[in-house]
């Protein structure tokens, strides 16, 4: 997103000398009584500095968005929105903006809540102004205007200036008297007012009835007042310039706007038509542009002499021209020979490349069709646009680039690549990959630079093939990657170890894959790599859930969060994986409400980033959780959505729970056929070898045969539960042989040998306390009910059922060790020190004095306390501590 500039947010600065409008402020007034305040006419007819005079006689603050055409995005307009209100309300909605800030747009009725919500306790009147509203158009913000609108809290009072109606309710505001609007007819000039303007503000002396006559020929349009005021300054004949004044609006724009142009010095002229490129105007960008030296004093003169610009803010640092002058500077701009035009862009450019404004300056290059400018930008910057930006956004600037310029250079190619990766699209990465191949020579590379595009190169192609279940392939080059690299380019070693850590995860590897993993973490963080490190994280957070290590799983899952939460750029949405990796740890530990509001969290991110793998599993997440509470058609339309997720283009490796979740809603709903179908479908039978991949599935027919209650398959199915079980603790697979263990008692119950049932049991009870894990057995009460009367085993009794999450200490708890708190997540040593003070009665000033912190800084430890503690409010903090041994 191109970063706001504070000039936006400033209300514009009144001339010296303007019309005082009295019979329209008057009813400007009455608008505080209303839902909405409405200024609708076209551009110069003084909507602008009517309102600012209006907000200039109130006692009350009053707030100032600039909008612009850019603004008609979500994420750019909410952000705007939550920043403007925060000069008022500090505290107003950080939360959302930090989503915002990171390119991700929260559901829009939670959105709503939200912006809302806090408007209704405010302790004063506020006003906020929507200027140049026609550039709005998108639902989403129209949607939430209307809901603003329709629940205004008493004291914020919202005032909109456009040059056309917005698509707002109007006739049902204006039918309940809750509307105020100011239209073109109130706007016009009359008699009196223009002789003001031309006799007491311009310096003018007209005779009234001159006044009468120019009033009626621009009926009454400020604008067309004004430029015709400058037009006759030093014209002895006003009567020439009346009697061309007949032909519309339009045309006296055109004609009077020339006629002002002309009558300028040619190196003004020469100014205005240069400078006319820019949205906005300061001396040095202006001294750029011209060559001049004394830009600032020339923007001083062109205002004090009304030429149409506007100051932005009270130094007189920044101002604009008026948008209709602007208009017509630029289209006599295009006039000029094309080279002289583009090289205008090329030295905007570098003005504002020179200030830190990249995107700004990128589309300038773009028009002076400067690629090199424009893909040195992009090489640089991309992998952060990646990060921070929607892809949606960074393919449109690409689209503007010509082909064969794309494709001949290696790097935007990588970026690339990586973009198609994160979205799925493995039909253009496999075309990216190729044309790599043409354009990077064989061997080994002489110089640095081409050892790292080789380098990045093979991460990339690793990452692809570990997505294709290409394991060996993609360990292969990941291990290239890495030693092409010799320690040289960390961002690029975290990317193949990435590949590396996801191969050997799916090979069932795991010290090699952990250690890979954590490698990626690593380093990712060290060169603010946001995407890698969540990716990495949720591989590192999935894996340990298959290994039983329930604590690890949410350790790494927290931490990551916290570590991303705290960005100064906010975190990217693809963090979503990480919420539905953690979804899954409180699935398993059986917190439902937990687990869903992780699973839908990690399914909006999802459909933010366009990461299909980590929608597939949340979604699936969340079809598992409606099935254990009952819900077939829920889990359905769950299940329907991820299917289509993966149809879009996800990993290999999400689709055996996929199935396997398909096959137990058939079994809930008591449809054996489709259960044995769906497991048909995906290869892998009751012989197949056990593997990290087929384990998940072989798992499935297991509770299949278990489910058809027939007893001549309960032998082979009790001799695939052995092989299962030998592999499992082999590979130490302890979530894999916790499902096997269950699924193995229930069929050994079944087949009349109730002391092998109540072993297998017993053992995997044993895993389920010790680890903490709930699933299996709350999935499989119904089987086990019959069981359990047979075989008495309170501990097994006590985990057929999901935790009660208001009474947190009926889960059978290991003795505390700091990181078995409720998430898995130990405490920071500051969070520690916090939560200390916090039990010897001190309170948060108390703490900010003693820590030597900010009063923000230690509300954000308590917030982090209280969602380790799974707590929200202090006292219960500090009971769950003494009860963890914490303190």
């Amino acid at each position: 997103m191109t970063p706001l500039v504070w000039t936006k947010f400033k209300i514009p600065p009144l001339r010296a000398k303007s019309v005082l409008r009295p019979r329209l402020l008057e009813k400007l007034n009455r608008g505080l009584d209303s839902r909405l305040i409405l200024i609708s006419a076209p551009a110069g007819f003084g909507k602008t500095t009517l309102l600012v005079q209006w907000l200039q006689s109130l006692a009350l603050p009053a707030l100032w968005i600039a909008l612009e055409e850019a603004d008609d995005d979500p994420i750019r307009f909410f952000t705007a929105w939550i920043t403007c209100l925060r000069q008022a309300i500090p505290s107003y909605c950080e939360d959302v903006l930090q989503i915002l800030l990171t390119a991700q747009l929260p559901p829009a009725d939670l959105l709503a809540a939200e912006l809302i919500n806090p408007l209704t306790q405010l302790n004063q009147s506020i006003i906020l102004v929507l200027d140049d509203f026609q550039h709005i158009q998108d639902q989403i913000i129209l949607r939430f205007l209307q809901d603003l609108i329709a629940y205004q809290p008493t004291d914020f009072h919202l005032a909109i200036l456009s040059r056309e109606d917005p698509p707002l309710p109007l006739a049902r505001l204006r039918s309940q008297n809750d509307l105020v609007e100011i239209r073109t007819s109130d706007l016009r000039f009359e008699p009196p007012e223009s002789g003001q303007l031309f006799n007491d503000l311009l310096n003018i002396d007209l005779e009234p009835s001159v006044v009468q006559t120019l009033t009626e020929r621009t009926e009454g349009w400020a604008a067309g007042l004004q430029l015709a005021a400058l037009s006759l300054q030093g014209n002895l004949h006003p009567q020439h310039l009346i009697q061309d004044l007949t032909r519309g609006t339009r045309f006296i724009l055109n004609y009077l706007a020339e006629e002002v142009l002309n009558k300028q010095p040619p190196d003004i002229q020469d100014f205005l038509l240069k400078t006319s490129l820019l949205s906005t105007l300061s001396a040095e960008r202006c001294n750029i542009l011209t060559g001049r030296q004394d830009s600032a004093d020339l923007l001083e003169t062109l205002d004090k002499s009304n030429l149409f610009i506007q100051p932005l803010d009270e130094q007189f640092h920044f101002y604009r021209y008026h948008a209709l002058f602007a208009e017509l500077l630029r289209n006599r701009l295009n006039r000029m020979e094309e080279k002289e035009v583009r090289n205008l862009h090329l030295r905007a450019a570098q003005a504002l490349l020179a200030e830190g404004l990249v995107t700004e300056s990128l589309f300038h290059f773009l028009a002076a069709k400067d690629y090199s400018s424009v893909l040195d930008l992009l090489e640089k910057n991309i992998w952060h646009w990646i990060n921070y930006m929607p892809a949606g956004q960074i393919e449109g600037v690409l689209s503007q680039i010509p082909g064969d310029v794309q494709f001949s250079h290696p790097r935007l190619l990588l970026g690339l690549g990586w973009l198609y990766l994160l979205r799925g699209n493995f039909p253009r990465l496999a075309g990216i990959l190729q044309s790599l191949d043409i354009l990077l020579p064989e061997g080994e590379p002489v110089f640095e630079e081409a050892a790292l595009i080789k380098a990045e190169r093979f991460a990339l192609q690793a990452n692809f093939l570990q997505v294709q279940q290409k394991f060996d392939e993609a360990i292969q080059s990941a291990r290239q990657s890495i030693n092409l690299l010799n320690g040289k380019d960390e961002r690029i070693a975290s990317l193949a170890y990435l590949a590396l850590g996801a191969g050997q995860r799916q090979k069932g590897n795991y010290e090699e894959a952990r250690t890979a993993l954590e490698n990626a973490i690593h380093l990712s963080r060290k060169n603010d790599d946001p995407v890698t490190d969540i990716l990495a994280v949720s591989h590192l957070t999935l894996m340990a859930l298959e290994y039983g290590q329930l604590g690890l799983a949410a350790v790494t899952a927290q931490q990551a969060i916290q570590h991303l939460e705290q960005h100064p750029h906010g975190y990217p949405a693809v963090l979503g994986a990480v919420y539905g990796a953690l979804g899954w740890v409180y699935y398993h530990r059986g917190q439902l409400e937990q687990a869903s509001q992780h699973f839908q969290r990690g399914i909006h991110l999802a459909e933010l980033s366009g990461h299909n793998a980590s929608a597939v599993y949340s979604l699936v997440g969340m079809a598992r959780l409606q099935i254990a509470q009952g819900q077939p058609i829920a889990a359905r339309q769950y299940l329907q959505q991820a299917e289509q997720f993966y149809q879009k283009g996800a990993p290999a490796w999400v689709l055996p729970e996929l199935l396997s979740c398909k096959s137990l809603l058939a079994l809930a709903e008591g449809n054996h056929l489709e259960a044995g179908a769906i497991l048909s479908v995906s290869g892998i039978t009751p012989d197949s070898p056990v593997t990290p991949f087929s384990e998940t599935l072989l798992l499935a027919w297991l509770r299949l045969t278990a489910a058809l209650e027939n007893s001549e398959q309960f032998p082979p199915a009790l001799e695939l539960a052995r092989r299962i079980l030998h592999f499992s603790r082999a590979s130490r697979r302890n979530y894999t042989l916790l499902q096997n263990l269950v699924l193995g008692a229930i069929l050994h119950f079944k087949n009349g040998d109730e002391a092998q049932a109540s072993q297998w049991l017993a053992e995997a009870a044993q895993i389920a306390i010790s680890a903490g894990y709930r699933s299996v057995f709350f999935e499989q009460k119904s089987s086990l009910l019959p069981l359990l009367k047979i075989v008495r085993f309170p501990e097994a009794e006590t985990l057929l059922h999901p935790v009660d999450e208001k009474q947190q200490g009926a889960l059978p708890q290991r003795p505390s060790t700091g990181d078995d708190n409720l998430g898995g997540v130990a405490l920071t040593e500051r969070e520690l020190e916090v939560l200390r003070l916090l039990a010897q009665g001190y309170t948060y000033n108390q703490i900010a004095e003693q820590l030597v912190v900010s009063l923000n800084t230690v509300r954000f430890h308590v917030k982090g306390i209280y969602g380790k503690l799974g707590v929200t409010k202090v006292n219960q903090a500090i009971a769950e501590a003494h009860r963890q041994g914490l303190i």
